[in-house]
């Protein structure tokens, strides 16, 4: 393994003060450590699945590798779920999953993904099957990128960070998820994978021009994660996410760079019994006999740090308080934007929400990383103020890049 490791400043960057350099790597060992795998669940909740091979032939094999079928390039087959039992073109297969490999790419409901796919009942969802495709990391990055960020009027050291960021998230995951049927969701659950990507310009540029880089924190992988506008501060890791390590990186910190997202400032007005149904129905409070929503008081944070730690909800039945975050994943990302809430009111059946800010608020600021480049500073320093103190290491890949 090649690694080099580059210290970001903990002090406020300055646009376009470092210089580059190419630095040799010593000759490689016998085996160059490359882009590893993914395995991405690209779908969940499915009753049916339809599997092809545009320009390469597929085997279908059963669970226990006993081939099913072998399809010519150009031919695609339905795998449905009757009676709990797994078809095949109306055919019953003995087996509680599949596996579909090609020589070029499998094809999942006509986008074309990975050389490998399993398709198997999934014990967690009763009744549903789940896809999970089998990805090289760096073009798994492309299709992150094309699903997280506007990457055709966004700027190119804005995309670089989002890539290494991105890359940094998935080998974690791929680290604590290695005994487990996938390493990511392809939704906002993990980050958002566009598939189809593959041979976009812009894209290849950004995941190329930082292949292998990753972000450490004492030279170990950390969850890096990132959102979409932070709203004037990001936030500290522990407080959103309780189960999480501790990592000094994602401590928060002040940005005045997202002011031009259009989640900057947002206003949202919510039924209280919309509230109290999503409640109900959150596997975090499966047996928690919610009444009609009375009040809510969003606690926790401060001027410097003004996120909510604790959502506090007064109801008929009684009182609950429960983690912010998850408050707001529980009752809709999307309506509920981010938990830098200003102001809960009442009208009538309604409660309204005005607030700053769209997702979690830890890590790298998306619209902020973008506003930075807009004002001339580099990648590095992107990474270097969200996540201060962090480190850049290069895991794979023949040269090395740094930045003084």
């Amino acid at each position: 393994m090649l690694t080099l490791v580059c210290l970001f400043s903990c002090k406020e960057v300055r646009p376009k003060n470092t210089t580059t350099q190419e630095i040799q790597a010593p000759p490689p060992p016998a085996a160059v450590l490359g882009a590893p795998e993914i395995r991405v669940a690209v779908l969940r909740d499915a009753r049916e699945v339809r599997i092809g091979c545009a320009h390469s032939s597929l085997t279908l094999s059963d669970g226990r590798g006993q081939e099913i079928s072998k399809l010519p390039a150009g031919s695609e087959l339905y795998v449905k779920l009757e009676n709990n039992t797994l078809t095949v073109n109306g055919r019953v297969v003995p087996s509680t999953g599949l596996r579909a490999v090609a020589d070029g790419r499998v094809t999942v409901n006509g986008a074309e993904l990975a050389r490998q796919l399993d398709v198997y009942l999934d014990a967690t969802r009763p009744g549903t099957l789940t896809a999970v495709a089998y990805i090289g990391l760096e073009e798994y990055l492309v299709g992150v990128l094309a699903g997280e960020v506007p990457y055709d009027r966004w700027g190119a050291e804005a995309l670089k960070a989002q890539a290494i960021t991105s890359r940094s998230y998935a080998l974690y995951q791929m680290k604590v998820h290695a005994g487990d049927p996938y390493d990511v969701e392809s939704t906002v659950m993990s980050q958002v994978f566009k598939p189809g990507n593959h041979n976009n310009v812009v894209l290849n540029a950004a995941v190329n021009g930082t292949r292998g880089l990753v972000l450490t924190s004492g030279g170990k992988l950390f969850p890096a994660y990132f959102h979409s506008t932070c709203g004037g501060a990001t936030a500290r890791g522990p407080g959103v996410f309780p189960d999480s390590p501790a990592v000094a990186t994602l401590n928060g910190r002040a940005c005045p760079y997202c002011t031009q997202s259009p989640s900057y400032r947002w206003h949202a007005e919510i039924a209280r019994e919309e509230i109290a149904r999503k409640l109900r129905a959150f596997p975090d409070l499966a047996g928690k006999n919610i009444g009609t929503i009375q009040s809510l008081e969003f606690q926790g944070g401060s001027s410097a740090a003004p996120r909510a730690d604790l959502v506090r909800i007064q109801h008929s039945g009684g009182t609950l308080t429960m983690n912010a975050n998850r408050f707001r994943i529980a009752v809709g990302a999307g309506l509920l934007k981010s938990v830098m809430v200003e102001r809960v009111a009442a009208k009538g059946d309604l409660l309204v929400f005005d607030g700053r800010g769209f997702g979690h608020g830890v890590g790298l600021c998306q619209y902020g990383s973008n506003g930075m480049a807009e004002r001339g500073y580099t990648c590095e320093q992107i990474l270097g103020f969200y996540y201060a103190g962090g480190e850049l290491t290069k895991v794979y890949g023949d040269r090395l890049t740094a930045s003084r």
